[in-house]
């Protein structure tokens, strides 16, 4: 296992660092993680650790050129050497990667029965009050609801051991 330096890159200069290394022959390894998009309607990737990369030396042990690279801000130093990582930790983290390549901090949790469908009317109690609301998704143990507050509509999470199905008024 051979060891990995790592490099501070510019902000949001990951990929483009990442490139530039593999251009002058230098291993790298981005570790990218599951992001939501700003929209929340699509995934994306997202550098596991932001503002930082993990580069192999050339077998010549030159790594001097790592600093001047395209994207690279710095090499982290352990005095005048670069601080070295265990191939180790690195191959820990790659272990962690899904199919998709990405690496899922938080997976989804395991559904759990649910009696209620977009749209059913329900009630929570919340500090001693009675709050009506709309059901409008599932995720694992928690819902999605929409409550009526101060007379506008709020989205909200709650457990769904708490909602109950609001019944009809009379």
């Amino acid at each position: 296992m051979a060891d990995w330096f790592v490099l501070s890159t510019h902000a949001r200069g990951e990929r483009r660092a990442a490139y530039e290394l593999g251009r002058q022959a230098f291993t790298t390894y981005l570790p990218l993680r599951a992001a939501e998009g700003a929209e929340k309607l699509r995934l994306r990737d997202a550098p596991l650790f932001p503002g930082y990369i993990f580069a192999q030396p050339h077998e010549s042990g030159r790594w001097v050129a790592m600093r001047s690279t395209l994207g690279v801000r710095t090499v982290l130093l352990l005095g005048d050497e670069p601080a070295r990582l265990s191939g180790a930790v690195v191959e820990a983290i790659q272990a962690r990667e899904a199919l998709d390549g990405l690496i899922h901090l938080h997976p989804d949790p395991e559904p759990v029965a649910c009696p209620y469908s977009p749209g059913d009317a329900i009630v929570i109690e919340h500090l001693g009050r009675i709050i009506e609301g709309v059901f409008r998704a599932q995720r694992g143990a928690r819902a999605k609801i929409i409550l009526s507050m101060l007379g506008r509509p709020v989205v909200a999470e709650a457990d769904i051991a708490q909602l109950r199905a609001r019944r009809p008024t009379p």
